[in-house]
């Protein structure tokens, strides 16, 4: 048999052998992890080119939003209210002659850092919960899934405005109310991917060996348990800055004068009839930083995951991932003796 490696082309490809690498499992993960460590899952198609692109591109106008701004986000200009785009502001004016644009990029500042603590949160409560409820089992696992049960039970959104008002508005409480509500997504994938590993054989072969369950747990099941909830954290950046964003529309967020996307939902919403460009941009920014957001999950779940990956390169470029049926192979002619 040749060594020379498989073409990496699919359309060159037969559809037969990409239908039995579909289901043929990798060996080990150090193929996707060096993927993942070259960040190739950040370019492997055009959708995800263009959400890195612009998740980029909000990221750096919030770090340097003094430098793309002329205006203070807190500057009021009576003569300047309610005013369209021009030369001098770029996308207008609010009720109370703020630029909108200086708002926004200062308010995108607000809005990731308020998707980093809820997910944050979501993951510190969620994870411990997931490995210790998979690994040890029993009356404990029965205990802890049905706390999360419990609180799966609730509407998201009413829990959160629950526990905001608990504690308080504010960009911290109304995050860590977002954050308790995601947690329980999280601690039921760490507890499925738990279970899955800790029937591996290298796992047993540790146990057996007298690893003891911290090393066994950090060492051997972690690792290759993780990267579902990685994926799963992706998307829930997009839904924390929608929650972040409903919160604040409600007042139960960030509270004036600061600037959010949501706080500018909520004051452009009044003046709908009188200025409604002031409300496209702050909903075109959250519209396509929570889409982005998706997208790039779904890019990183087909890196962590050979399979899926294998299926939706084989869907883009028309072929069937099932094995194509083997035809029958008709002799050439009638077998004869060989003279001699």
């Amino acid at each position: 048999m040749s060594s020379e490696p498989m073409s990496s082309d699919p359309m060159s490809s037969d559809p037969a052998l990409l239908g039995a690498a579909v289901v043929t499992p990798l060996t080990g993960g150090r193929r996707s992890a060096g993927k993942l460590r070259s960040v190739d899952w950040l370019w492997a198609d055009r959708r995800s080119k263009l959400a890195s692109c612009f998740l980029g591109l909000v990221i750096l106008l919030a770090i340097f939003a003094p430098l793309v701004s002329r205006y203070s986000p807190a500057e009021q200009s009576v003569a300047n209210i309610l005013k369209g785009p021009s030369a001098k502001h770029w996308l207008g004016t609010d009720d109370l002659g703020r630029d909108i644009w200086a708002r926004l990029v200062y308010g995108a500042r607000v809005s990731l850092e308020a998707s980093g603590i809820a997910v944050g949160v979501a993951l510190v409560i969620g994870v411990p919960i997931g490995l210790v409820a998979g690994y040890v089992g029993g009356w404990l696992d029965t205990i802890l899934m049905r706390i999360v049960d419990t609180l799966l039970a609730f509407p998201a959104i009413v829990l959160a405005v629950g526990i905001t008002a608990a504690l308080g508005p504010g960009l911290v409480n109304a995050m860590v109310a977002v954050g308790v509500v995601f947690s329980p997504s999280i601690a039921r994938i760490s507890r499925a991917q738990v279970l899955s590993t800790k029937e591996r054989l290298y796992v047993d072969a540790a146990v057996g060996f007298g690893s003891p369950s911290s090393r066994t747990i950090v060492r051997h099941i972690v690792p290759n348990a993780i990267q579902p909830v990685i994926v799963q954290a992706t998307f829930l950046l997009g839904l924390a800055l929608l929650a972040e964003a409903s919160l604040s529309f409600l007042g139960l967020g960030v509270q004036p004068p600061t600037s959010s996307w949501g706080i500018m939902l909520r004051r452009a919403s009044q003046f709908l009839t009188r200025a409604p460009n002031a409300i496209y941009a702050p909903g075109l920014a959250i519209g396509l930083t929570v889409l982005s957001f998706n997208v790039l999950g779904d890019s990183l779940r087909d890196a962590l995951d050979p399979v899926a990956g294998t299926r939706r390169r084989l869907r883009r470029f028309g072929l069937s991932s099932r094995r194509a049926p083997a035809k029958p192979i008709e002799p050439a002619g009638p077998l004869t003796s060989r003279p001699g």
